[in-house]
């Protein structure tokens, strides 16, 4: 058990130094993602969101808490962890999520009149 440990220990410790900035990046991409989507919420309504798993969410927690929940917790823990586990394609694993948040942050944001379920 002691061996596992210390090597989830380095694995860890490795994609760190590896992938710092890229884990910054997607953490404040999801932040951002996560912030317009309340913000979107409270002024356009959960029924128009577009991912099922917010939506629930945030119907059943309410647009602050719900959304915390499923559109930042649940993604940056499962994306981190499919990171670490394929190693090889972890850098995409990141980079594809901070450009597909950052995009869905300013939709959220300054989408009115851009997306036909806007107007």
């Amino acid at each position: 058990m002691d061996a596992i440990r210390k090597n989830l220990d380095r694995t860890f410790q490795d994609f760190w130094k590896k992938h710092r900035v890229l884990t910054i990046l997607l953490l404040a991409a999801l932040i951002f993602d996560t912030v317009s989507t309340i913000y979107f919420m409270q002024n356009e309504g959960i029924e128009l969101e577009i991912h099922p798993l917010v939506r629930a969410s945030a119907t059943l927690f309410g647009p602050i808490s719900g959304t915390i929940l499923s559109a930042f917790l649940f993604r940056a823990v499962a994306g981190l962890m499919l990171a670490v586990y394929l190693r090889r394609f972890s850098a995409w694993v990141l980079i594809i999520p901070i450009i597909t948040s950052t995009v869905a942050g300013f939709i959220n944001f300054f989408g009115h009149g851009i997306l036909p379920y806007y107007s």
